[in-house]
């Protein structure tokens, strides 16, 4: 799995759950994209994401179609800069 580039989630109803499990696992240092589009990922889920030093840097992160609120999409933001697509 060191060799993983793009990992592909979206659509796959991860919600806040899945997403902190998400941030608490060594992902690959290779990951560049990390899709986790339409995927009922709230605050909780997004924070998680946002504050996780578990989860490598993407130069794209996809997180559309979520259900996150401004606060959780600027912590997003400061965390992962541009690679957010939201």
């Amino acid at each position: 799995m060191g060799y993983l580039e793009q990992l592909d989630l979206s659509g796959n109803v991860v919600g806040d759950a899945g997403a902190e499990l998400i941030a608490r696992a060594p992902l690959p240092p290779r990951l560049s994209v990390l899709q986790l589009g339409s995927n009922n990922i709230g605050d909780r889920g997004a924070s998680a994401l946002a504050g996780s030093h578990a989860t490598s840097k993407p130069t794209q992160l996809t997180l559309g179609g979520n259900l996150f609120g401004e606060r959780a999409r600027k912590d997003l933001l400061s965390r992962f800069g541009r690679a957010v697509l939201a």
